[in-house]
């Protein structure tokens, strides 16, 4: 929806809430570090529902987790993650 020029611009607009780069705050997602990927997305729930989107840009992979449920111990957010690791790691594989 946004031209590509205006999304790299928000991209690069990445602030750490700490020095260990782990997580920052862009403008309309969050970024997480999780060893070598960098995920850019964003969670969030109404009441009932609950969605995470996370995108790693190297390897041109998302994943995007939908429930109709909330409370309980289940996180979309880690779910959507744990998979956006398993996937980007397979489309990267050795030595890419």
């Amino acid at each position: 929806v946004l031209p590509t020029a205006t999304l790299e611009e928000n991209f690069a607009r990445v602030r750490t809430a700490n020095g260990s780069l782990a997580s920052g705050y862009g403008v309309g997602f969050q970024v997480i570090r999780r060893g070598e990927l960098i995920a850019v997305g964003h969670g969030g729930s109404v009441a009932g529902y609950q969605a995470a989107c996370y995108l790693d840009r190297a390897s041109r992979t998302g994943v995007i987790v939908l429930r109709n449920a909330s409370g309980g111990a289940f996180q979309v957010s880690t779910l959507c993650l744990r998979a956006l690791e398993k996937l980007a790691g397979s489309t990267r594989g050795p030595g890419r």
